[in-house]
């Protein structure tokens, strides 16, 4: 029995279509107007201020700009930033 659910459970994993930004490890950023940045998938915290916030990501460097930015949250894969958002950008 236990070997008949795990071949269920092995092809209907095997059917499911995932997104290529779900499989890969690439950024995802998502903004609420200019108070919120949510990122995913970063590799870590690389400078820290009020006014900028760089993270390490697989694309390269992710640089949040603004005033009285606050990391309200921060894990190994996920951040969330809030403040006076004036740019995200993207380094190499």
């Amino acid at each position: 029995m236990k070997r008949w659910l795990g071949r269920i459970v092995q092809t209907g994993l095997g059917a499911v279509e995932w997104p290529p930004d779900v499989v890969s490890d690439l950024p995802r950023v998502t903004t609420v107007g200019a108070i919120h940045v949510y990122l995913e998938n970063h590799r870590g915290l690389s400078f820290f201020s009020a006014e900028e916030i760089r993270f390490r990501t697989a694309l390269g460097e992710l640089c949040v700009q603004g005033d009285e930015l606050v990391i309200r949250a921060l894990n190994k894969a996920e951040a969330f930033i809030e403040g006076k958002i004036r740019a995200v950008r993207f380094t190499a």
